[in-house]
C-alpha cells in the first residue's frame, strides 16, 4: 500500500481516535460499516446521528488533493460551511489543516509528508537555532566568543536557561512546519539511535542536568518506532539494528508524524532547538550527541560545516554542522581551556585528554588552510575488551593466539604492540596488561590515561606539555627515566615514538623483564627498522650495530595489528592481528635483526571469517611456556591457558 495521507477520527465522546492510513483511492464513510476495510474502501463511523453512508472522500491530484462528497441525511461541515444541502453530486476542496465536522466526531485528512533528509533538511532547523543563538547573546550582552567563565556561574546558567525557554517558544511556534518536521525527524533518530548505542553499554552523557530537560513523550515515540522497525535492543546485535534504522526511519518516521498531536511536534522541536544552543553554550555544539554514543569510536570535524564519524569500522558523513569556523574555533579554545592548554594562531596545534579519557587534536589557521579541524579519539571507558572477547567470532585473534599472548605475559616476556593509526594497539595492550600478577609492581607512562589496568599495585606516570610560557614541560623520556629510581617490576609505556626508545630499550635490558609497548609501524620488520630510527633520535652518536645489538636483546615479541578491508563490503575494515613474531637475534653475515613468525593472518572463508595460521616455528622459550602452563594449572589462579598442542594448531579453511 502507498499511502498518500492519513486519515484523523475524534470522538466527541470516549471512543478512542482513530487513524487510518489512505491510498489514492474512493472511500465511504458512515454507520453501515462494521469495520474498516481498505478493500473495499469502507471506514466505520460512530455515532446515533450518523447516516449509514455520511460522505465520500474522493482523491484528486493522485492524492495530492482530497474531495469530499456529501451523502448523509445528517448535518456536514466543512470547517465552518455547511455542506450537506448541497447539490447532489456536488463535490468540495478539503483546504488544509481543515475539520469535518459530523455529529459526535470531528474528522481530518492530514497528507503525508515527506522530510527531506540529509544536508537540506538540516538547513531548515540550523538556521533557527542560529537566530536563537545569536539573540540570546545578544540580550545578555555576552560575546558569544568569549571561552572563560563568563557565562558558566549557576547564576548565569539560570539566565540563560531563562532565556532560551523564551526564545525558542517565540522561535518555534513561528516557524514553518518543515522546520518543525526535520526537527522532529533529527531528534527522534537520535533518540533511536541513542536507544541501540545504550544496548551495549552504559551511555556517557556531557550534558548538564539543569540543561533543557527532554519532553516525556519523546520515549513513547521511540519505543513505537523500535517496535515497528522491529529493533532487538540487545547487545550482540547492535550493528543490525542501526541497519534497521538507517534503511526504514523515514517510513517509520513519516506515519508517525502524521498522527502526533501539533503540541506534541512543537514541544519536540522546542527541545531539540533548545539543548543544540545549549550545547554550543556549554558543550561540543553539534557533536555533543555523537560524544555520547558508545557506537561512535572516533570524531572528525574537517572544516566547520563537514564532520566525518567512524562506527562499526567504517567512515560516515554526519549530516549535521556548525553554523561557522568562528563558532568551531570557540568551541576548540572553550575545550582547550578546560585541559589548560591554549590554541591560538602562534600556537596553532593543540593535543590535550577529555575528562573521560578521549583524545582531542585540534590544528588552526595558519596551519590550518579550511579552518579549524578537530580528531576526537574516543576512549571507550565503559567496555573493557579482554583478550577472550577479542578472540571471539569474528575477533581480532583466535583463541590460540590469544592463550599465546597471555603465556607471554606471565611467562615476563617483553612485547612491542605495533600497527598504524587506529588499529586497537591500546585495546590490545590494555587486555594484555589484565594477566600481569597482582603480587608485581607496575609502573605505566603515558601521554594520554588510556591505560586502564585491574592489577592493585599501578602507578600511573602521564606526561605534560610545555606551558604558556614555554615552560614545565615533562616528556615521556624524562617519566621513563625517573621510573628506574621508582622500583618497578613492569613498565608499561602507552606509546613509544621518539627519543624515549632509548631508555625503554635500556630498561629492559636491566632487569624490568615482562615490560610492554605500543609504536607505529605497517609490519614486524618495519618496526625494527622505526626502533633504530628511535633511538638515533635520542642518540644519534650510537653506532648501529649497538642499536640493533641492545633492540634483539630487549625484544621478544612483536605483536603486528593492521585494518583489513572487510571482502564484499566497499569501505568497511576489520581490525586483526595479522602476525605475531618472535625476535631471534641477529644475522651472523648481514647484520639485520632477524624475526621469525609463529602466527599469521592468512585471509577470509567464504563467509567472511578471518583465518589465522599457526607457521608451525615453535619461540625459542617453548620449554617455559610448557611449565609455566603446568604451574597455573596447579595452582587455580583464574588464567586456564590451552595446552600447547592446541595453542599451536593450525586452522584450515571453511
Amino acid at each position: 500500500m502507498v499511502t498518500k495521507a492519513v486519515l484523523e477520527i475524534r470522538y466527541t465522546s470516549e471512543r478512542p481516535t482513530q487513524f487510518v492510513e489512505l491510498e489514492a483511492r474512493r472511500y465511504q464513510l458512515g454507520s453501515a460499516f462494521a469495520e474498516l476495510s481498505q478493500e473495499r474502501g469502507e471506514i466505520p463511523l460512530f455515532g446515533r446521528e450518523i447516516s449509514r453512508v455520511q460522505f465520500c472522500l474522493i482523491p484528486d491530484n493522485g492524492g495530492d488533493t482530497w474531495l469530499v462528497e456529501p451523502l448523509g441525511t445528517t448535518q456536514t461541515f466543512l470547517g465552518e460551511e455547511r455542506i450537506d444541502n448541497a447539490d447532489s453530486g456536488q463535490l468540495f476542496v478539503i483546504p488544509p489543516n481543515t475539520h469535518i465536522l459530523v455529529p459526535g466526531a470531528r474528522i481530518m485528512v492530514r497528507a503525508t509528508q515527506h522530510y527531506r533528509s540529509g544536508e537540506s533538511a538540516v538547513e531548515e532547523w540550523a538556521k533557527l537555532q542560529d537566530s536563537i543563538y545569536d539573540r540570546l547573546f545578544d540580550e545578555v550582552a555576552i560575546d558569544p566568543g568569549e571561552t572563560g567563565q563568563e557565562h558558566d556561574s549557576p547564576h548565569a546558567r539560570q539566565m540563560l536557561r531563562n532565556l532560551l525557554d523564551r526564545q525558542t517558544t517565540a522561535f518555534v511556534n513561528t516557524a514553518g512546519d518543515e522546520a518543525i518536521q526535520s526537527a522532529n525527524a533529527a531528534a527522534l533518530r537520535l533518540a533511536v539511535l541513542k536507544s541501540i548505542a545504550s544496548t551495549s553499554s552504559a551511555t556517557m552523557s556531557y550534558h548538564d542536568n539543569d540543561g533543557p530537560q527532554r519532553p516525556g513523550q519523546v520515549q513513547s515515540l521511540v519505543n513505537i518506532i523500535a517496535m515497528d522497525l522491529l529493533l532487538d535492543l540487545k547487545r550482540e546485535n547492535v550493528a543490525g539494528d542501526f541497519q534497521r534504522l538507517e534503511s526504514g526511519f523515514e517510513r517509520s518516521f513519516e506515519r508517525l508524524y502524521a498522527n502526533m498531536p501539533v503540541g506534541d511536534r512543537r514541544a519536540i522541536a522546542k527541545w531539540f532547538l533548545s539543548s543544540n544552543v545549549w550545547n554550543s553554550i556549554f558543550n561540543f555544539g553539534p557533536i555533543t550527541d555523537l560524544m555520547e554514543l558508545e557506537i561512535v569510536t572516533e570524531v572528525m570535524v574537517v572544516r566547520y560545516d563537514r564532520i566525518y564519524v567512524e562506527r562499526f569500522d567504517r567512515l560516515e558523513r554526519y549530516h549535521y554542522r556548525f553554523s561557522s569556523p568562528e563558532q568551531l574555533l570557540v568551541i576548540v579554545k572553550r575545550l582547550a581551556n578546560r585541559a589548560n592548554r591554549e590554541i591560538n594562531q602562534s600556537a596553532a596545534m593543540v593535543d590535550f585528554p577529555l575528562s573521560d579519557g578521549s583524545r582531542v587534536n585540534a590544528i588552526i589557521a595558519p596551519l590550518s588552510h579550511s579552518g579549524p579541524c578537530v580528531t576526537i579519539r574516543k576512549h571507550r571507558k565503559s567496555i573493557r575488551l579482554t583478550l577472550d572477547i577479542l578472540a571471539g567470532p569474528g575477533g581480532s585473534l583466535n583463541a590460540g593466539m590469544a592463550s599465546f599472548i597471555k603465556a607471554c605475559v606471565l611467562g615476563r616476556k617483553n612485547v612491542i604492540v605495533s600497527g598504524g593509526t587506529g588499529t586497537g594497539k591500546t585495546t590490545l595492550l590494555n587486555a594484555m596488561s589484565a594477566y600481569v600478577p597482582n603480587g608485581q609492581r607496575v609502573v605505566t607512562i603515558e601521554d594520554t590515561a588510556e591505560l586502564a589496568l585491574a592489577n592493585e599495585h599501578v602507578v600511573s606516570l602521564v606526561s605534560r606539555p610545555k606551558n604558556a610560557e614555554g615552560g614545565g614541560e615533562v616528556t615521556i623520556r624524562d617519566l621513563l627515566r625517573n621510573s628506574l629510581r621508582m622500583r618497578p617490576d613492569r613498565i608499561i609505556v602507552g606509546e613509544c615514538r621518539g627519543g624515549e626508545a632509548v631508555d625503554m630499550l635500556q630498561a629492559l635490558n636491566t632487569g624490568h623483564a615482562g615490560s610492554m609497548t605500543t609504536a607505529h609501524a605497517n609490519g614486524p620488520a618495519e618496526m625494527l627498522m622505526r626502533l633504530e630510527v628511535m633511538v638515533l633520535q635520542g642518540e644519534p652518536n650510537l653506532p648501529v650495530h649497538a642499536i640493533r645489538q641492545q633492540i634483539a636483546n630487549a625484544l621478544d615479541i612483536i605483536v603486528q595489528l593492521s585494518r583489513v578491508p572487510r571482502p564484499g563490503e566497499p569501505g568497511r575494515s576489520i581490525k586483526l592481528v595479522t602476525s605475531i613474531c618472535e625476535v631471534i637475534g641477529i644475522h651472523p653475515l648481514s647484520g639485520e635483526i632477524m624475526v621469525e613468525p609463529i602466527f599469521e593472518f592468512a585471509g577470509f572463508t567464504r563467509d567472511t571469517r578471518p583465518i589465522f595460521l599457526f607457521t608451525g616455528y615453535l619461540p625459542s622459550f617453548v620449554e617455559e611456556l610448557d611449565e609455566m602452563i603446568s604451574l597455573y594449572q596447579a595452582s587455580g589462579e583464574g588464567f586456564e591457558p590451552l595446552p600447547l598442542e592446541d595453542m599451536f594448531m593450525t586452522e584450515v579453511a571453511a
